[in-house]
This record gives structure tokens, sequence and C-alpha cells, in this order.
């Protein structure tokens, strides 16, 4: 069995020549591309920065930013990070079955306990290559209630997954599809991609959730961030 055959995601040759087995886990990488900023002021935070690790067995999935702040100024990337997802940690075990984001609140790190039930996806007809795997498109609605403002924000993400690559886990926490996710947007505005696909060997790297956290059900979560939003508001 070979280890570590590496897949290039690189839109114009990408190549698959590996084989799985229960010893091995799939390791992406995960960049973004054609992000449209809303204002010049905002342009410095680039996510083009940003790299994620999304690592997935049977059961289990772990998808988290891969931390490169020594490389670049450390609040804008900081800025950046969070802007685009990368303070939080996506954890997912199927055997549980449990599936959380980890997320440092207020000094504190948290689990924050998620509904199970997977994204109401719509799979269309609409197929492309991207490199040499053909990709379908999906779409779903994702409704964030905002308790603290009293408003609801609806997103629409759009991807592009390769029922050749099958795994019901996603990046992001996008899961539910009958494939791997190559590329696609929850905004319209960030669009990511899968960069590099490897086979690694289990022994060497672990899919392990986050410990040393308290854990918190979403519903809680959002009602603490509310009360405090509007204790801040009221001061």
């Amino acid at each position: 069995m070979k280890k570590n055959i590496i897949i290039l995601l690189l839109f114009s040759s990408l190549s698959l020549s590996s084989q799985n087995n229960q010893q091995d886990l799939t390791y992406v990488i995960y960049k973004f591309k054609n992000v449209m900023v809303d204002s010049t002021k905002f342009a410095r935070f680039n996510p083009n920065l940003l790299e994620f690790e999304f690592i997935y067995e049977n059961k289990r999935s772990l998808f988290k930013i891969i931390d490169k702040m020594e490389s670049h100024s450390k609040q804008d990337y900081k800025i950046t990070s969070i802007i685009y997802g990368g303070n939080l940690i996506h954890f997912r075990d199927n055997s549980i079955p449990e599936k959380l984001f980890n997320v440092n609140y207020k000094g504190q790190s948290l689990n924050v306990i998620m509904d199970l039930k997977d994204y109401e996806w719509q799979i269309s007809n609409e197929s492309k290559y991207i490199g040499k795997f053909k990709c379908y498109k999906a779409t779903t609605v994702i409704k964030k209630e905002d308790k603290g403002r009293n408003t609801v924000k609806i997103l629409n993400p759009i991807v592009w997954f390769t029922p050749d690559l099958p795994t019901s886990f996603g990046p992001f926490g996008l899961d539910g599809l009958p494939g791997l996710i190559i590329e696609g947007t929850i905004d319209g505005k960030a669009y990511f991609y899968a960069d590099k696909v490897t086979l690694k060997d289990e022994k060497k790297i672990q899919i392990i959730k986050p410990n040393k956290a308290i854990n918190i059900a979403e519903i809680d979560f959002d009602g603490m961030i509310a009360t405090d939003f509007i204790n801040s508001r009221d001061k």
C-alpha cells in the first residue's frame, strides 16, 4: 500500500493515483480564491493567506486552520482568520454520534454541540470537470438567527463535489453530500477550493476531539452571545 501519495488539485492537472484502506486517513488542504471584499478598507484582510486542513476517515472528521501567524502581520492575520472561520475547529464523530465546533470565547475554550441533522442539499444534474474529477453542483440554505440584533441571516452555499472521493464529511461543517467538496462558496463572496489531497497513515496523524473545553449546546451558546451583545449595546 502506497503511503503519502499526493494528489494536487491545481485546476489544470488533477490526478488521482492512490488506494485507500481502513489504515488511511484522507488529508485535504483548502485555500481561498476569487474573494470579493465590500470595501477597500477590508482589502488587507486577504483570505488567500489562509490554509485549512481537513482530515477524515470512515466515522470521524476534523477541520481547522493551519496556523501561520508567525509569517504574517499578527493582527491582520488574526482578524482575517476570524472573518473567514479560522477561529473555529469543526469536529464530527458518527460513532457516538456527535457534531461540534470548538471556539475560544472570552478566554474559555468551548465545545459547541450542534444538531446532527445534515443540510438539505439540492443536487443538480449540472456537472463539470475540475481536473480529472467529474463534479456535481449542490446547493442548500443556511439560516443563522442573531438573537442579539433580532435578525436572521440567510446563506446560500454553492459547492461542487465529486463522487470519485466518497465521504459524507465536508469542510466548514458542510456535511451530508455523497462525495468530497472540491470547491465552493458559503456566502457568494469567498470561494474555497481543495488544493491538495493526501493519504496519511493514522499512526502518524490522528483525528482528536478538542479537549479541555466546556461543552455547551448551540442554542445556549447563541443565547450567551446575544446577551453579551445586548449588554454591551446598553452600556
